[in-house]
């Protein structure tokens, strides 16, 4: 219960160390490698990903 309540609270406001930030933000930079990050359409919603972290 205490998560949910948490959950609530921050719910629109996601961690820093979260992709979702570097996506559109840094010029969609991988923040760990630096690297861009590469994006696609699949099943009509947008992804991103660093190639180097995704194996």
């Amino acid at each position: 219960r205490r998560s949910l309540e948490t959950l609530g609270r921050h719910f629109s406001d996601p961690p820093r160390t979260w992709l979702i930030h570097q996506r559109w933000e840094n010029s969609g930079v991988c923040p760990r490698h630096r690297t861009p990050l590469r994006r696609a359409t699949i099943g009509g919603r947008t992804t991103a990903w660093c190639p180097r972290c995704q194996r």
